[in-house]
């Protein structure tokens, strides 16, 4: 006797697990595919950039002392070419492939020439 109401809980328990997860799933609309920027080495720089996406600005990264200087931005899956716009330095834009994972990082990093700087993505 004591077996079936422990069997029970456990079932009613999966249940309510299942349709929490389920019901998530429905209203975050499913997962979602990111590219994150981490401009801890170009924070000066970087303060004020614009984000660009596919020619489309998503953002800007703004200098928070508090905070991690990291922004990500959702993107569907596929290429995607991604730039900074800074008025402080010149941006390579880099092409980015995100299918496999739902999470691409790019790093900013300075390539100083004797001609400025330029931020660079590793």
């Amino acid at each position: 006797m004591a077996d079936t109401r422990m069997m029970r809980w456990r079932a009613q328990l999966s249940i309510a697990a299942a349709v929490v997860v389920a019901g998530w799933w429905f209203y975050s609309g499913g997962p979602s595919y990111v590219i994150q920027i981490d401009y801890q080495w170009v924070r000066e720089v970087a303060d004020s950039a614009e984000v660009v996406i596919d020619g489309e600005v998503v953002g800007m990264l703004e200098f928070d002392p508090r905070a991690r200087p990291v922004r990500g931005f959702e993107v569907e899956p596929g290429e995607h070419v991604v730039e900074l716009r800074s008025r402080h330095c010149d941006a390579r834009p880099e092409t980015v492939m995100v299918e496999t994972s739902r999470l691409h990082v790019l790093i900013a990093d300075l390539d100083e020439t004797f001609r400025g700087c330029t931020i660079v993505f590793r």
